[in-house]
C-alpha cells in the first residue's frame, strides 16, 4: 500500500494539472473565479492533488497565490507575450534549420498531412492545436530534444494569448496558411536559410494580430 498509494495520488494530481491547464487556456477562468475547494469537488477528488495541481501550475505561471485573497489566474501581460515571441523567435529557427540539415523527404510529406488537418480544423483551439501538431512535425526531426522542450513550454504560453485573441477570418486563414505553405515548401526544398527567414516573418504576422486584439480590447495588465 505504502508503494502503490504514492504512485495513485501522483497520477491524479497529473490528471488534474492537465485538466486545469486546459481550462485556463480556454478561458474557463477569470481571476476569481479559481476556489480550490469548489474545483476539488467538481472533479470529485480531494484537496490533496489540486493542491499539487495548482503548485504546478503556480510554477509554470499560470496561476499566483496572493496573501489574504489565494489562488489567482494570471492576467495576461502585453510585456510578457513579447518575451515569449522574442523567444519563440529566438529558438524555433535554430531547430527548422537542423530539421531541415538532417529530415528527409518523409518529414515534409508528415508535416503536410498536419497542415492539410490544420486546414480542415474549425474553431481557435482545434485551428492552434493543428498549428502547433504541424510545426512540431518538422520541428522534431531536427533532434534536438532539450530544445524542443523549452520550445514546447513556451508554446503552451503563447497559446493562452493566441486564443484570448485570435481573429478567425477567411482573410487570416487565407495569409495564415501562405505563410506555412511556404515554409514547408522551403522545408522540402531543403532551403534552410529562406525557410528561416519565412518563419520569423509568420511568427512577426502572427504576434502582430494578437498584440493588436490584446491592446484594443483593454484585458491586459
Amino acid at each position: 500500500m505504502e508503494m502503490t498509494e504514492p504512485l495513485l495520488i501522483r497520477s491524479t494530481a497529473d490528471a488534474c494539472t492537465d485538466l486545469l491547464r486546459r481550462e485556463i487556456l480556454t478561458g474557463r477562468y477569470n481571476e476569481n473565479s479559481f476556489v480550490i475547494d469548489q474545483v476539488a469537488l467538481r472533479l470529485g477528488v480531494s484537496h490533496t492533488p489540486v493542491r499539487e495541481a495548482v503548485r504546478r501550475l503556480e510554477a509554470e505561471g499560470f496561476l499566483r497565490y496572493e496573501p489574504r485573497k489565494g489562488v489567482k489566474v494570471r492576467p495576461l501581460n502585453l510585456s510578457e507575450f513579447e518575451e515569449l515571441i522574442t523567444l519563440r523567435k529566438a529558438l524555433e529557427p535554430i531547430v527548422l534549420k537542423h530539421a531541415i540539415e538532417v529530415g528527409g523527404p518523409s518529414v515534409a510529406d508528415a508535416a503536410g498531412a498536419r497542415l492539410q488537418k490544420w486546414i480542415g480544423a474549425s474553431g481557435s483551439a482545434e485551428m492552434l492545436d493543428a498549428q502547433w501538431e504541424f510545426f512540431r512535425t518538422m520541428y522534431e526531426a531536427s533532434r534536438l530534444v532539450r530544445t524542443m522542450e523549452v520550445i514546447e513550454t513556451n508554446w503552451c504560453f503563447i497559446e493562452r494569448f493566441h486564443r484570448h485573441a485570435w481573429e478567425n477570418s477567411d482573410e487570416t486563414r487565407k495569409m495564415d496558411f501562405k505563410y506555412k505553405q511556404r515554409i514547408l515548401e522551403l522545408f522540402a526544398k531543403k532551403d534552410s536559410e529562406c525557410a528561416t527567414v519565412e518563419l520569423e516573418r509568420c511568427i512577426d504576422w502572427g504576434a502582430s494580430i494578437v498584440r493588436n486584439k490584446l491592446v484594443a480590447s483593454n484585458t491586459i495588465d
